[in-house]
């Protein structure tokens, strides 16, 4: 196992003039390590989010995971992002669960271009 270097998204955004208006995440079963590193930027810039979640894979190296299952690992998603002001739409499900997030005061649509997902 090779240890990678890594910085926080919300050390990078004080590094920027700006931050980007939206970012995806697909990290193999890192993304509660992502999404606390983005709190900031998801309180106060509110970039639109699209995470592929990767339930099979949170538990090998992530003890944050620690306890949980695969059938955990969607609510609270949904719950981690709604407490940002964020509504967490699901996609698909395939060998992950892709998901768009989007702020709460925002009126887009989040299956525009993909109505064929709309549940």
């Amino acid at each position: 196992k090779q240890t990678i270097p890594n910085i926080r998204f919300d050390t990078l955004a004080t590094r920027l003039e700006r931050w980007p208006n939206a970012m995806t995440i697909d990290v193999e079963g890192a993304e509660a390590k992502v999404l606390r590193g983005s709190e900031r930027i998801l309180h106060s810039d509110r970039p639109i989010v699209w995470v592929s979640l990767h339930p099979a894979l949170l538990w090998f190296d992530y003890p944050e995971w620690d306890g949980m299952t695969a059938d955990d690992v969607k609510p609270w998603f949904v719950d981690f992002m709604a407490d940002y002001g964020y509504r967490a739409h699901f996609l698909e499900d395939n060998h992950e669960s892709h998901y768009i997030c989007l702020p709460e005061e925002s009126t887009a649509d989040p299956y525009a271009g993909v109505e064929h997902l709309r549940p």
